[in-house]
């Protein structure tokens, strides 16, 4: 999957929801997932194509299930 894919963006926009409905900043999300605060911001941005394991991290710190990371219905 090409890196500017719409899905990516669309992943990366349900990341930043769940962050800020949890209260986190970027930094405070990357730290409590584990992962690179660099790596972090590539995927709200949907610059990055994640592992599972990774969004598992990712929502495992924002208290959330992977699925909500995704587009309900019509809101893609």
């Amino acid at each position: 999957m090409r890196r500017d894919h719409p899905r990516l963006r669309a992943l990366g926009k349900g990341i930043r929801r769940m962050r800020l409905k949890a209260g986190l900043s970027q930094l405070g999300a990357a730290f409590d997932a584990g992962v690179n605060y660099k790596h972090y911001q590539d995927l709200e941005r949907g610059a990055t194509n994640p592992t599972f394991w990774t969004l598992h991290l990712v929502a495992a710190a924002l208290k959330c299930s992977i699925v909500d990371f995704f587009p309900k219905g019509d809101q893609e």
